[in-house]
């Protein structure tokens, strides 16, 4: 696990950034297009998720949680 000295902060801004990513397309992919088309929904959501996992997984480990990178600078 990163600690504050070694990466604590960019894993933090790394998940910081990335969730807001990820819960920017699945809000994008909910009121855009609706209900009318759940299988490009999924496809879309599943997407996001396997490339925020590849770009910042080995910085923050892939939680993807801001308070678990916060509570992991603390120790």
């Amino acid at each position: 696990l990163p600690t504050f000295n070694m990466g604590g902060r960019q894993a933090f801004w790394s998940e910081m950034i990335m969730t807001c990513w990820f819960v920017t397309m699945v809000m994008s992919a909910k009121y855009l297009s609706g209900a009318n088309d759940l299988f490009l929904n999924a496809l879309c959501i599943g997407f996001i998720l396997f490339t925020v996992i590849s770009i910042s997984g080995d910085i923050s480990g892939g939680c993807f949680n801001p308070a678990v990178a916060f509570a992991q600078m603390a120790y």
